[in-house]
């Protein structure tokens, strides 16, 4: 049930993938989340915005850059 549930919110990238660019310099999934979530109209979670998610939540910050759906959630305290 949860399973569905999420499948229907968004879409979670499993793993600590790292794609390459054409040039081949990596590219983390923060740096995809923007143009995946355009395509798939639904917000995308990977490791590394959880993990900034958290960091500026327990901080009280925000991102100054767009960064997808779920990090402009947070607001400055």
């Amino acid at each position: 049930m949860a399973i569905r549930r999420l499948k229907e919110a968004g879409y979670l990238i499993n793993g600590m993938c790292n794609f390459r660019r054409a040039d081949g310099l990596p590219q983390r999934p923060l740096h995809l989340t923007r143009d995946l979530e355009a395509r798939l109209d639904k917000p995308v979670i990977g490791h590394d915005t959880a993990l900034y998610w958290r960091i500026f939540k327990t901080l009280g910050l925000a991102p100054v850059t767009p960064q997808g759906r779920l990090l402009p959630s947070l607001k400055a305290e």
